[in-house]
């Protein structure tokens, strides 16, 4: 997913340590949220991926994806708009 938008050697970097994941996709049949919740080896490679998959959202189009990090789990949120994007990224946070 991380070469479609930036320098392969750069994604293969931040790929590294990946421990697994699992994805939901959510819609109300005109918005879409999708949920992409990551675990990594390490804090290290979480956060190593965590900030390459934020300039691979900046690098596309908005909204730009809510990316987090707890310890060695990064949970990202993608939605077709910002105001579906912020109240989905709200309820992941209660």
């Amino acid at each position: 997913m991380l070469g479609l938008r930036l320098d392969a050697s750069l994604a293969d970097a931040a790929a590294a340590g990946w421990d697994g994941g699992v994805y939901r996709a959510f819609t109300d049949g005109r918005d879409v949220v999708v949920v992409l919740r990551t675990a990594w080896d390490s804090t290290e490679d979480a956060e190593a991926f965590a900030s390459t998959l934020q300039r691979w959202s900046a690098a596309g189009s908005e909204p730009r994806a809510n990316v987090s990090r707890d310890g060695a789990e990064v949970t990202a949120v993608f939605a077709t708009s910002r105001a579906t994007l912020d109240a989905a990224a709200a309820d992941l946070d209660r």
